[in-house]
């Protein structure tokens, strides 16, 4: 059985704004697969943030001591 390398974490990015605010639309009508909350962008081309190992996730609340 062949086993398979666990694929990097990645982050979205807006190629005109460089925002994190990206959302994947599903929608027949516009054709573009991507929109961005901030400067409205909308297209099929993004940019795709490899996330290094060691970094917290988004979303991870940070410990207190």
């Amino acid at each position: 059985m062949v086993q398979r390398r666990p694929r990097p974490k990645t982050l979205l990015r807006c190629p005109k704004c460089l925002s994190y605010e990206i959302t994947r639309e599903s929608t027949l009508f516009t054709g573009a697969p991507y929109l961005c909350r901030k400067c409205g962008y909308q297209g099929m081309l993004i940019l795709e943030e490899e996330v290094p190992e060691g970094t917290p996730e988004e979303g991870a609340e940070k410990k207190e001591e």
